[in-house]
């Protein structure tokens, strides 16, 4: 379970870091005008994949998140709520980062995208050591 979630999580992350990589041009110094337009048309289409990506990992979350503070409100223990609370705090770092980058201009992308990222591995640290596995 914790490979799969761990696949769900880190596996857009790695697939948008392959697509960047190929994105670049050889040497950017002796790249044409219709290269660098190029190159530009691309990394929009990738930020594009990348957001309908985050996306999909965000309904995913949420859902798992929902479903875990269900059963948590359900046994409704100190220590449940406890990880209840934990868990929701990392979920809305994940949510606001989420939301910045929505709306992020090209200029803050990268920044954004990498508060992202660490939101999500802090999100998918917590869930690892206080979800459902472990209460």
């Amino acid at each position: 379970m914790k490979i799969l979630l761990a696949a769900l999580v880190a596996g857009p992350f790695v697939l948008a870091s392959v697509a960047e990589a190929e994105a670049a041009p050889s040497s950017p110094q002796y790249a044409t005008p219709s290269a660098i337009l190029l190159v530009a048309a691309t990394d929009s289409t990738d930020r594009q994949t990348y957001v309908r990506k985050k996306n999909s990992g965000m309904e995913e979350w949420r859902s798992k998140i929902d479903h875990f503070n269900a059963r948590m409100e359900a046994n409704a223990t100190a220590a449940d709520q406890a990880a209840s609370r934990e868990i929701q705090g990392a979920w809305s770092h994940v949510e606001q980062a989420s939301s910045k980058l929505d709306s992020v201009g090209e200029d803050g992308w990268d920044n954004a995208k990498l508060a992202y990222e660490q939101a999500s591995r802090d999100l998918q640290a917590t869930w690892a050591r206080v979800g459902p596995a472990k209460n």
